[in-house]
């Protein structure tokens, strides 16, 4: 016993040895004459937990900071808001199903900036619809299910409390929701 309790006294000090590993991940793009990096830091052992922090650099200076959950670097930009500038999504994970989830941050053309979403993550598979400014989330369990969403000129996501399931596989649920979606923001002049 005696020859155990200094090897604990030098575990409890120096903390107990880890497999964790931090990734860094980078992504340069250049917006209106503006040089914009991302770096992300990942420690690989937590999945769904927060695991990662991410800072903007606009001119190699720091423009935000933000924690998230990412399980694998992926980006991508799409015009979420129909502005007319691409906004940046930086993937989270998905589920058993192919249930992608991102983090999103909108490009401010006022401000040359981008700024966070926040709720955007919690929803699988959003993309924009034919309806301006109205965006869907398809979520694949068993059975195909919409949510619809806006973002209004404060870039928060308003959810629109329309959901529907297709449960023939014929669109016409999704079809249906969204005309539902675009009366909705047309009577609450969201």
């Amino acid at each position: 016993m005696k020859k155990h309790i200094p090897i604990l006294i030098l575990l409890m000090l120096f903390g107990f040895s880890s497999n964790a590993q931090t990734e860094i991940n980078e992504l340069s793009w250049n917006k209106n004459d503006t040089d914009f990096k991302i770096e992300i830091k990942t420690k690989s052992e937590l999945q769904w937990e927060i695991n990662s922090e991410i800072c903007f650099y606009r001119n190699n200076q720091l423009i935000l900071r933000d924690s998230i959950i990412v399980n694998q670097f992926e980006t991508r930009f799409d015009d979420l808001n129909t502005d007319g500038h691409d906004d940046l999504l930086v993937f989270q994970g998905s589920g058993a199903r192919p249930n992608e989830m991102f983090n999103l941050y909108m490009f401010q053309p006022k401000t040359n900036d981008y700024k966070k979403v926040i709720g955007f993550n919690d929803h699988p598979n959003v993309s924009v619809t034919d309806k301006k400014r109205i965006l869907s989330s398809m979520i694949l369990a068993g059975e195909v299910s919409y949510e619809f969403f806006m973002i209004n000129d404060n870039d928060e996501l308003i959810d629109l409390k329309i959901r529907v399931t297709d449960e023939n596989l014929d669109g016409k649920e999704y079809d249906s929701g969204l005309i539902k979606a675009q009366k909705y923001v047309a009577q609450h002049r969201i």
